[in-house]
């Protein structure tokens, strides 16, 4: 892959574009990897191409922000990759088995705010095992899309005030295909989709507002493929000899 964080604390990762070979599935070759890393926050950055992932957070990562990144895959995959997938434009993994409970149960507490899944991205905008997981004012846009948000085992996601540009599938549920089968979802005043409130288990519904010192004020649902196609991704624009500027 290209960069990957392990063990690490208190990083602020902004401005970046991050351009990987090709979908290519090899099992973890990501453009950004984050293991076992608290309090990262990853700012107007641009992933593209990524030959397993384009952001996946691993190994109990927790209190994440992933704020105004653009996700999208610009070149043909690559076919007969060692994974066994040939169309794995698979962007964005939160846990990487459903038998990892021990150390990532009560951690991946991740915010995406202003995000845009671009034009390529197949699957995983995210796929979620375990987290509780904000998804606010967030943009789904690719044509190729199988599915949006990925509920797997012990997801808790809550989903606000998104807009899924003819998606099909916003959300789809992998727990339930296996033995590990818990999980939540909340579905609420999005563009594209429907009210909704599915789980399997008892695990109690993720409600971002009430948690204590968490403060985030979400805009109109029908403002956000505006905004976050004008504001998303690397913005930050340099020229030799001057001083930079960001928008």
């Amino acid at each position: 892959g290209i960069l990957i964080l392990k063990n690490c604390q208190n990083i602020i990762l902004r401005n970046l574009t991050i351009k990987g070979a090709g979908a290519y599935e090899i099992d973890g070759n990501d453009n950004l990897t984050l293991q076992g890393c608290q309090r990262v926050w990853v700012d107007h950055c641009d992933f593209q191409d990524g030959v397993d992932g384009n952001l996946d957070c691993q190994h109990g990562s927790d209190y994440i922000c992933i704020s105004w990144c653009r996700f999208r895959y610009l070149i043909n995959p690559w076919n007969g990759g060692s994974g066994g997938a040939n169309d794995h434009r698979y962007t964005n993994l939160i846990g990487s088995s459903d038998k990892n409970a021990a150390e990532d149960e009560g951690r991946f507490r991740i915010t995406y705010a202003n995000c845009w899944w671009d034009e390529g991205c197949r699957e995983r905008m995210p796929r979620i095992r375990f987290g509780q997981v904000h998804i606010v004012n967030c943009l789904y846009s690719s044509s190729v899309a199988n599915y949006c948000v990925g509920a797997g085992y012990r997801c808790n996601a809550y989903v606000e005030k998104c807009a899924f540009i003819n998606q099909k599938h916003p959300w789809k549920n992998y727990a339930t295909s296996g033995s590990y089968t818990d999980y939540n979802i909340t579905v609420t005043d999005c563009l594209g989709a429907k009210d909704e409130q599915s789980h399997s288990g008892d695990i109690d519904y993720f409600n971002p507002y009430a948690v204590s010192g968490y403060v985030l004020t979400a805009y109109g649902k029908d403002l956000v493929e505006v905004v976050v196609k004008e504001e998303a991704g690397a913005t930050l624009t340099i020229e030799e000899g001057q001083k930079y500027t960001t928008r």
